[in-house]
């Protein structure tokens, strides 16, 4: 978590098979609030993105693909594995 950045409050994932049955892991991130506005967004996920590439290399470590799902701190979900 630390080396996501302060802009990240928190990180669930889960690891299933995606549409095509292909082994992958889906990351959901809540972002802070503050990093949620139209001139960083993009540069604040490819940013998250990179460090999951980088660390976790998902594809070569463990053979999944990896999803991503982004959220601010603002948006109240229902759904439990958000939270």
């Amino acid at each position: 978590m630390q080396s996501l950045g302060p802009e990240v409050v928190r990180v669930r994932y889960q690891v299933t098979p995606d549409t095509l049955g292909d082994p992958a892991i889906y990351f959901r991130v809540v972002l802070a609030d503050w990093a949620v506005d139209r001139e960083t967004l993009g540069e604040v996920t490819r940013k998250i993105r990179n460090v999951f590439f980088d660390q976790l290399k998902p594809i070569e470590n463990w053979g999944l693909y990896p999803y991503f799902r982004f959220r601010s701190s603002a948006e109240h979900s229902p759904e439990p594995e958000w939270n």
